[in-house]
């Protein structure tokens, strides 16, 4: 009976230390879910979009340039490529910017395909 007790309570044991485990991890990947902190409208993702701006004009200015494009055309594209990083950038590829002040692999990743994608629609207008 006493072994019985004990087992049973072994079990019993194991069984809160295992919930307890799972209680403490849970936590952990849940606090911080990935966001798109860009995606919806308000000062946020407009600082966001102004600086993508800021930094497109400054980066292919030349591009543009030598491509033979007037200053709407390069407008469009900064304005494409602003746009689909701000709904393709998450929380923690902005962290990244924050903390490292350049994109993380995948937010570089990110970037190349906005400015692939966004060079092609301007070559097709």
């Amino acid at each position: 009976m006493i072994k019985s007790v004990l087992r049973n309570r072994g079990i019993v044991m194991k069984g809160l230390l295992i919930a307890a485990s799972l209680l403490l991890v849970a936590p952990a990947a849940a606090q911080q879910p990935t966001t798109f902190p860009f995606m919806q409208e308000g000062k946020a993702r407009e600082m966001f979009l102004s600086h993508v701006m800021l930094g497109c004009f400054e980066a292919y200015t030349a591009e543009a340039t030598r491509r033979g494009w007037p200053a709407s055309k390069l407008t469009d594209f900064c304005t494409c490529k602003a746009q689909t990083l701000a709904v393709t950038i998450n929380s923690d590829e902005f962290a990244e910017i924050e903390k490292a002040g350049k994109l993380s692999e995948s937010g570089d990743r990110k970037a190349q395909q906005a400015v692939n994608s966004c060079f092609a629609w301007i070559e097709r207008r």
